[in-house]
């Protein structure tokens, strides 16, 4: 018996030349119209010709995608919540973070003459908190989901960049460092629970275009929030406290709508547990539902292979097994029967 080599026939995918145009030249002009809005203000030509054009081309990618057999973006993808969600998390959390720091470097170099490498050194131990503790959390995730996770690590960004509202009335060296040392804790819980969230929410064929969507994502934010950003330095000649103020309060926003969406899962889940009349309901997330649907599966004797499937793993990923819960230590024991 002769097996034929998988794909041998499979007709060879085009590759969509057109979507791939009309979607970068529309972020670009998104990014572009936003930067404009600083120096020639919201109500320039070139500035709405710019925003318009980016609707356009925007609207174009997406008819063409309707139509395309083989599209760069299947639009279905984005009807997966959790991988919609932790898009628009990444984009506003990122947009966030990267707005702060746009601030806070402005403030320390111009407002106090602070050298590029001493801005870096405030900034250092973020970075690696950030470096250290998001494998841990990676973990954590596997255990208590994702959106509880994110949300923690929202809470903190939101209070770093509060906490920042008290430059020009603290030490500079006691605002910027408490702050990026809070935000360094709180930026990889949010960042690797949204990250997951939206991988997991794919089909494994899917992975890859999921993980260049999250980084877009990521990239389209950081361009856009510092834009408004820079369009409120940009009506200042001469930056004061209240204007940097202003900058974070941008930043603020973007953290505060990044909140509501990791949050807004939980609460749906604490819902329908209260609904359900189970007990302690806040002590249930969407994670839960997953790791419980996983176990009573495999506990019904159902093959890792048809739960990976069902669930949207990789076939072969490992990550599977690490939501089948034990239900009865004595029964699932495996030396049971065994004579030991």
């Amino acid at each position: 018996m002769v097996i034929p080599r998988p794909g041998v026939h499979a007709e060879r995918q085009r590759v969509d030349v057109l979507g791939a145009l009309t979607v970068t030249t529309a972020l670009m002009a998104l990014v572009y119209g936003v930067s404009l809005s600083s120096s020639h203000g919201w109500s320039s030509s070139l500035t709405i010709g710019s925003l318009a054009a980016a609707a356009v081309l925007g609207a174009a990618f997406v008819q063409t995608q309707r139509v395309r057999r083989s599209p760069l973006v299947p639009l279905a993808i984005f009807r997966r919540p959790g991988l919609a969600r932790g898009n628009i998390t990444i984009l506003l959390l990122q947009g966030s973070y990267i707005a702060w720091q746009f601030v806070a470097t402005l403030y320390l170099q111009n407002a106090h003459g602070w050298s590029p490498l001493e801005v870096g050194l405030i900034f250092a131990p973020g970075g690696f908190l950030t470096l250290l503790t998001a494998q841990r959390w990676a973990g954590q995730v596997m255990r208590r989901g994702a959106w509880p996770i994110a949300t923690a690590g929202m809470v903190l960004m939101l209070f770093g960049i509060l906490w920042t509202e008290t430059l020009g009335s603290l030490d500079s060296i006691l605002v910027f460092g408490v702050a990026t040392i809070v935000m360094g804790l709180g930026f990889p819980m949010s960042y690797v629970g949204a990250n997951i969230s939206a991988i997991a929410g794919a089909r494994p064929q899917e992975h890859g275009l999921a993980s260049g969507l999250f980084i877009a994502s990521a990239q389209v934010g950081s361009g856009v929030v510092l834009g408004v950003v820079a369009t409120v330095f940009g009506h200042a000649v001469h930056a004061d406290v209240a204007d940097y103020r202003a900058g974070l309060a941008v930043a603020l926003a973007a953290a505060v709508l990044a909140t509501a969406a990791c949050l807004w899962p939980v609460l749906r889940v604490k819902a329908a547990a209260e609904a359900a009349g189970l007990d302690n309901p806040g002590s249930y997330s969407a994670h839960s539902l997953r790791a419980g649907g996983t176990s009573a599966a495999a506990a019904a004797g159902r093959s890792m292979l048809a739960i990976a499937r069902h669930g949207r793993w990789v076939e072969t990923s490992p990550v599977v097994h690490g939501y089948v819960r034990a239900a009865d230590m004595w029964r699932d024991n495996p030396m049971r029967g065994l004579g030991m």
